[in-house]
């Protein structure tokens, strides 16, 4: 979905958490609607009104409303995801890992539903799929890390930053 003269806009914010930093990506996307007179998004043949309050769905939701998969209890556990796959008709490949399994899972299943009729910011990834992502106080087993989803197409990806120079190395 990237061309070539694909743009991307990065900015960071000190001292905020990631939340700000939603709130931030949710005033962006208004502001940009307004200044291009659109009144919703639209993205082969689907809508998204980006003045309606903006979905929220944590990756472990989204995993549990789409397939019915806890996907936190099969972290590590390559082979009890592969069975998951398999009964929600993903048939994972010949040396897949647990990271492999769950793009398939969540490309074919769970993306393609984000967005619609207002943006979904996904949020709380698994720490293992956000690299340079701060662990998330409350639950270590997370990461401060979201996308925001239009129509089913990604727009945004953002984090709370690492910035304990050890654990980064």
């Amino acid at each position: 979905t990237h061309h070539p003269e694909f743009t991307m806009i990065e900015w960071y914010r000190a001292n905020e958490t990631y939340e700000t930093l939603m709130r931030d990506c949710e005033g962006l996307l208004r502001a940009v609607a307004k200044a291009t007179g659109a009144d919703v998004f639209r993205f082969r043949g689907r809508m998204s009104d980006p003045m309606k309050p903006f979905t929220r769905l944590s990756v472990a939701e989204s995993f549990m409303q789409y397939c019915g998969i806890d996907i936190l209890a099969t972290v590590g556990k390559t082979n009890l995801l592969w069975k998951e796959a398999l009964r929600v008709g993903i048939t994972p490949h010949e040396g897949d890992g647990w990271e492999d399994i769950y793009f398939r899972i969540f490309q074919d299943l769970i993306e393609p539903k984000l967005g619609d009729g207002a943006p979904c910011i996904l949020y709380d990834y698994p720490i293992s799929m956000a690299a340079l992502s701060r662990p998330k106080a409350s639950d270590p087993r997370l990461a401060e890390r979201f996308e925001i989803y239009v129509c089913g197409l990604e727009l945004a990806n953002a984090f709370g930053e690492l910035t304990d120079a050890k654990e980064q190395r």
